[in-house]
């Protein structure tokens, strides 16, 4: 079992340091216009009101949240079906 929430840990962290490869690729803020980046916004958030930096920074601290929200809830899966 130790070693199923190893390998989700594992796969999410991997996930995650792709996002951050890939944002930091992107060198203008309408590259961040794709569904990609802007699925992690909130509906009322406007993308021009941020610099490319502060917009870059903001959705890495939002996709940090979403990944380690999916680790807990599928630990917590897993501590549940094994019990």
């Amino acid at each position: 079992m130790k070693n199923l929430i190893k390998a989700i840990e594992a796969e999410q962290k991997k996930e995650l340091t792709d996002f951050i490869n890939s944002i930091n690729e992107v060198e203008s803020l309408d590259g961040l216009k794709s569904w990609y980046y802007t699925d992690l916004l909130p509906k009322g958030k406007d993308i021009s009101t941020f610099s490319l930096a502060q917009l870059k920074a903001y959705l890495i601290t939002r996709k940090e949240k979403q990944v380690y929200k999916a680790i807990e809830r599928k630990v917590k899966q897993i501590n549940d079906i094994s019990n």
